[in-house]
């Protein structure tokens, strides 16, 4: 008669632990990878949060600017397949009822408002205001104009990109349509 012993084993062989300890590194490593992702992709999603907030103020800005105007440079083209320089020059009056002058222009990488004191838009130390932040640069800004009549308001389109400048890929385009409401010609 032979008695067979058989012992029970206790614990996990050097094997198994070997097993689970790669595939818990294989489980980690794509965890990682997906939390990487994600943090990627909330900085992308700030970074356009960001461009769309300067640009929905420097867009009333601009289209408040316009809207203020009675006429509008004839620098402005008003055919459509060729945009203006860059450059308009808004006629205004002031609660003095004087004719003073706002040049909206793009101006060292941001967006510019140069308010005139003058009669004309000459004025060697105008007052300017920026409508992008140093965290924006603002390029292509492009102008169109429908000069009016007494019975038809002018158009005016306003073109430009907005780029973050810490993330050079998130970049968004803007368009300003508006009518000069105050219009009384074309100087």
């Amino acid at each position: 008669m032979r008695f067979s012993q058989t012992t029970k084993q206790k614990g996990y062989t050097l094997v198994e632990m070997v097993v689970v300890v790669c595939i818990m590194g294989i489980l980690m490593l794509g965890v990682v990878g997906m939390f990487l992702a994600l943090l990627k992709g909330q900085g992308k999603t700030n970074a356009l949060s960001r461009v769309k907030r300067e640009g929905d103020l420097s867009t009333v800005a601009i289209e408040q600017e316009l809207r203020d105007g009675f006429a509008i440079s004839d620098i402005c083209p008003s055919d459509t397949s060729q945009p203006g320089i860059g450059t308009i020059y808004i006629y205004k009056r002031d609660t003095n009822n004087k004719t003073v002058c706002s040049q909206l222009m793009l101006d060292a990488n941001k967006i510019v408002i140069a308010d005139h004191g003058l009669e004309t838009c000459i004025n060697p130390n105008p007052t300017t205001r920026d409508l992008t932040s140093g965290e924006m640069t603002a390029t292509g800004l492009q102008i169109w104009c429908k000069h009016g009549s007494q019975f038809d308001h002018g158009l005016v389109r306003v073109d430009y990109t907005l780029q973050d400048v810490a993330d050079s890929t998130t970049s968004i385009p803007f368009r300003v349509i508006t009518a000069l409401r105050n219009i009384q010609g074309v100087n």
